[in-house]
């Protein structure tokens, strides 16, 4: 389809910079002498991160709960995606609807496979059937026809896209295991194109989007009739601490504006305002890292990621003055602070301290963006959000291509309790058969779908 391969190239263009600024070449040896063929992405990792929780050893680092949570969560999607997809095939009363959630299932099929091959490297042992709710959707869907039928499908496929994308992009960011952290990357340009696809299909509406999280405080937007806000590019503020350049005024968010573009939420308010300030403080990091730090491949790094931020600071600017926003023009006192503790360290502390900080500030506001493109119902701000993650998913890769990022620089993973342990080594590796092989215990035919909704199994 067009759409998915406007997407692919996107997601390679991204990986080609990543590439080509790790210095990842078999035989590459920079100035530092620190042979790039081999090498891993993350420095060495310990069984236990800074919080003290026990992680389980695996292929390819420490598996959090998060991690395997995640593995489980992608089956189980596929699981009832892959058949409400195929149904909607034939029963879809809209060539759109048919087509692209026709398309979904044939995508959820190649990504039952990518997970089952990494769930058997790490023995993680995987579900073989749909979570309850998952049945219950499939049985209301089933029980809709006409339009309503294409309605239901949309809204319910939309919804949970939604709430697993964050997820996602939470692992990717916080994960010490290269075999997740690839997976992860790979499952978010799924579920990213799936959302896509679903709002292509022009029935995702309000009810088919999940609630943005709370934000109690975002820059006012300014009324029509007004001078739109203007805010200076990064490179023409003074970068001195103090500059005098106020903040944005910040006022509680007690509902959406209104645009042109639909409406604006505090979290979308506030994405804006986070990506602003991101640039008024790396920017300057990464250019004095091009002249003071003492590898190569750190000097190389963060000098294209300074480059990069100033074109996404040129973008976020863009998007706000058409949505009426104003922007900061200095960076927070915290963001500050980095700056001078950066600058204040010499020799290898200089390179390990600007990718700690980096790497820790980027895996943060990655979940941020992705929560987001999820939530969000203004159509600028979307497609900024899809933007402004390619840029911070390349910079995370730039930084653990420097081969300095440590379990110190890495976010905490959220707790997660209820995911399954990997099989103990020794024994046959656990493996789970494709989704689409296996029926989908108790679910009626679709006949029989409206007595299973009425039996409390529904919405």
């Amino acid at each position: 389809m067009r759409l998915q391969q406007t997407r692919v190239a996107l997601a390679a263009a991204s990986g080609l910079a990543a590439i080509q600024f790790t210095g990842g070449c078999a035989g590459d040896q920079g100035t530092d002498g620190a042979t790039a063929a081999g090498a891993p992405a993350f420095a060495a990792p310990t069984a236990t991160p800074a919080g003290g929780v026990p992680l389980a050893p695996a292929r390819g680092g420490p598996l959090s709960g998060a991690d395997r949570d995640l593995l489980v969560k992608v089956r189980q999607a596929g699981l009832w995606e892959t058949r409400v997809g195929d149904e909607a095939r034939t029963r879809a009363s809209r060539a759109k609807t048919r087509e692209h959630l026709g398309e979904i299932a044939r995508q959820h099929r190649k990504l039952d496979a990518d997970v089952r091959s990494v769930a058997t490297r790490l023995r993680v042992p995987l579900p073989d059937e749909a979570t309850e709710e998952q049945r219950g959707w499939i049985a209301e869907i089933s029980g809709k026809s006409g339009l309503d039928y294409d309605r239901t499908a949309v809204k319910r496929l939309r919804l949970a896209h939604g709430k697993v994308f964050p997820v996602i992009a939470q692992v990717r960011a916080t994960s010490r295991n290269t075999l997740i952290r690839d997976f992860a990357e790979r499952a978010a340009r799924f579920v990213n194109d799936h959302m896509d696809m679903l709002e292509a299909t022009g029935l995702a509406g309000p009810s088919a989007i999940p609630p943005p999280p709370p934000v109690l405080t975002a820059p006012d937007v300014v009324p029509s009739g007004e001078p739109a806000p203007v805010a200076p590019p990064v490179e023409e503020l003074n970068a001195r601490l103090g500059n005098g350049h106020p903040a944005a005024d910040r006022i509680r968010v007690d509902g959406p504006a209104a645009t042109g573009y639909g409406p604006l939420s505090g979290a979308d308010l506030d994405l804006l305002v986070k990506v602003r300030q991101a640039g008024l403080w790396e920017i300057p990091v990464g250019r004095q890292a091009e002249r003071r730090a003492s590898r190569s491949r750190t000097r190389r790094n963060l000098g294209e990621i300074s480059r990069q931020h100033v074109r996404l600071d040129a973008d976020v600017r863009s998007v706000a003055a058409r949505l009426r926003v104003p922007l900061p023009d200095e960076a927070t006192e915290e963001q500050r602070g980095w700056i001078a503790e950066i600058s204040g360290k010499s020799g290898l502390d200089y390179d390990r301290t600007a990718v700690k900080r980096l790497r820790l500030a980027h895996g943060k506001v990655f979940p941020v963006i992705a929560q987001v493109r999820a939530t969000t119902r203004n159509t600028l701000v979307r497609a900024f959000a899809d933007r402004a993650q390619r840029f911070v998913g390349t910079h995370m890769a730039l930084l653990e291509g420097t081969g300095l990022v440590g379990p110190m620089a890495l976010p905490s993973a959220p707790p997660v309790t209820s995911a399954p342990r990997p099989a103990p080594p020794g024994g046959p590796a656990p493996s789970a058969p494709p989704a689409t092989s296996l029926p989908l215990s108790g679910l009626p035919l679709s006949g029989d779908s409206d007595e299973y909704a009425m039996n409390g199994h529904g919405m």
